[in-house]
């Protein structure tokens, strides 16, 4: 099995068919599924000359159709509702904005620093710009982020999905994935 960093050609290939075009600025991979293919990637952090906040990338279909079909029933907005009514859920969702901050701080190169400087945005960019590129560290800019995020580090939102839904169940295809949140009426307790 290869080790979560390691950027193998099969995995271009598969990364490449997943997403339906050759990958660019990915440094690696990190995170993989029990099957050994890749379900994220760390991106760089400017590609083709281009700021790019989105550090960790989702990179598995069956995790991205899954992380699809719970945005397409409106889970956001509830979920910013509970950060800002659970004083917890904030600060671990705030930790993990900065956490996510200095792991894409630490992938800066001096180019990149150079060339975000000279548009202006380096401090932006490094310092109030968290997962995906979001400001307001309250706010979520879309589920599969948080995904990826705890799939490759850590991150509070990714875990209430995780253990409200069971996405990380490879086993369990999409169609058995919609049809057990709706049998077990998981998006209508969710909030409970």
């Amino acid at each position: 099995m290869n080790s979560p960093d390691v950027l193998t050609p099969e995995d271009i290939e598969f990364i490449e068919k997943a997403l339906g075009r050759i990958p660019r600025g990915i440094i690696s991979v990190s995170s993989r599924a029990p099957d050994n293919t890749p379900t994220a990637l760390k991106m760089k952090c400017v590609v083709d000359k281009t700021p790019f906040p989105t550090h960790f990338w989702l990179c598995s279909p069956l995790l991205i159709e899954k992380v699809n079909f719970l945005e397409s029933q409106r889970l956001v907005k509830p979920l910013e509702l509970l950060i800002e009514q659970s004083k917890p859920l904030a600060k671990a969702f705030l930790e993990d904005q900065k956490r996510y901050q200095q792991i894409r701080n630490n992938c800066l190169t001096d180019e990149d620093k150079a060339f975000l400087s000279g548009l202006g945005i380096l401090d932006l960019f490094t310092q109030k710009r968290g997962i995906g590129g979001i400001e307001d560290f309250t706010k979520i800019r879309c589920l599969h982020m948080q995904i990826a995020h705890l799939i490759s580090d850590d991150n509070v939102i990714g875990q209430w999905l995780q253990d409200k839904f069971n996405i990380l169940n490879f086993s369990e295809n999409l169609n058995e994935f919609r049809q057990r949140i709706k049998d077990d009426r998981l998006i209508e307790t969710a909030f409970d």
